[in-house]
């Protein structure tokens, strides 16, 4: 917790507004955390999961089960 620079009211160190106030830190909120990091990453997760799924049937289709 930090005081705020325009009213003095306790605020956290990672806010982007203070509550009582309004004041504006500009603070960003990171890749990760923006739509188009959520997107990127969204995309990255699909493509890694047709990537496993098909190389998953691969292997299945090549498994024979022997009686």
């Amino acid at each position: 917790m930090e005081p705020c620079r325009s009213c003095g009211h306790p605020i956290s160190s990672s806010a982007i507004l203070c509550p009582n106030c309004g004041e504006h830190y500009g603070r960003s909120s990171g890749f990760a955390n923006s739509i188009i990091g959520c997107f990127i990453v969204g995309f990255l997760c699909i493509g890694m999961g047709f990537y496993a799924l098909s190389e998953f049937l691969e292997t299945f289709e090549t498994f024979s089960f022997k009686q």
